[in-house]
């Protein structure tokens, strides 16, 4: 998202955004193939419900807290002479639009930086080893028993 905020050329915007939706579907599948490998097939409904509830319950105020933040901050502050022109105007220019590629690339900057947080803590980094895989008891009737059952 970083060059995606701080491009100024439909190129630079088309090329970083095509880079985003590789990764994408990449991240999607391992966070699937991690919580399928570790909840029980009983409970995947549920948390799979509840990880997309969660994301899906921040559509409706991601595009308004977005909004208010460019209209009534970034963008007045990325104008000449705003008050993140001289800080930021080299980086996303200054002008219209210019606060919302700030808006952008600092979204960037902090998924950076929680990224290597995050990766910096041994209990997150190393949960897939740590948190023990779910083991599915065998089917009923495929159990080999140690000695014949005796009949009467």
């Amino acid at each position: 998202m970083i060059p995606l905020g701080a491009g100024e050329t439909a190129a630079v915007w088309l090329t970083a955004y095509v880079v985003i939706s590789i990764f994408t579907p990449a991240i999607n599948i391992s966070m699937d193939t991690f919580l399928q490998m570790k909840i029980p097939p009983d409970l995947q409904g549920r948390v799979s419900s509840a990880t997309d509830f969660i994301a899906q319950a921040m559509i409706p105020f991601t595009p308004l807290i977005a909004g208010l933040l460019g209209d009534k901050f970034f963008e007045p502050a990325m104008q000449s002479g705003g008050f993140l022109a001289d800080t930021f105007g080299p980086l996303v220019g200054t002008g219209p639009g210019s606060g919302f590629g700030l808006m952008i690339l600092l979204c960037g900057v902090a998924c950076t930086v929680m990224s290597i947080i995050a990766y910096m803590i041994p209990s997150i980094r190393n949960l897939k080893e740590t948190m023990p895989d779910f083991i599915p008891l065998p089917p009923v009737g495929l159990v080999k028993r140690s000695k014949p059952l005796l009949r009467r």
